[in-house]
């Protein structure tokens, strides 16, 4: 199931979902790339600040972020295992992530990286 979607642009996507799946799009969704995410968690949410910087969340507390436009994905520290669900930055730095049983994330260093 796809859980999750994000467009940098008209023809730049990713969509994420269960098992850690994460697609890539780059002609608007005509044709999907499968995309190594570095998890076999579910991923719920995704949000780009740009066309090269991105972070998921997902099960378990999984939080990870890209620099390089999803071609590779570091585990970042959230402090929880609850899973969680959306995630949204204001800017490039300032986040926060929500999840079950009333988690609140926030960052305002774009998450120590």
């Amino acid at each position: 199931d796809i859980t999750g979607v994000f467009f940098t642009d008209a023809n730049t996507g990713i969509v994420v979902g269960d098992k850690g799946q994460m697609r890539r799009t780059t002609d608007g969704g005509d044709n999907w790339v499968f995309q190594p995410s570095g998890t076999s968690g579910n991923l719920f949410g995704v949000f780009f600040t740009s066309a090269s910087t991105g972070t998921v969340v997902g099960q378990t507390g999984i939080i990870r972020r890209t620099t390089d436009g999803g071609i590779n994905w570091e585990s970042q520290p959230g402090g929880t295992t609850n899973a969680l669900l959306a995630v949204f930055f204001s800017g490039s730095k300032t986040g926060t992530i929500v999840g079950r049983d009333g988690t609140i994330l926030r960052t305002t260093d774009a998450g120590g990286l």
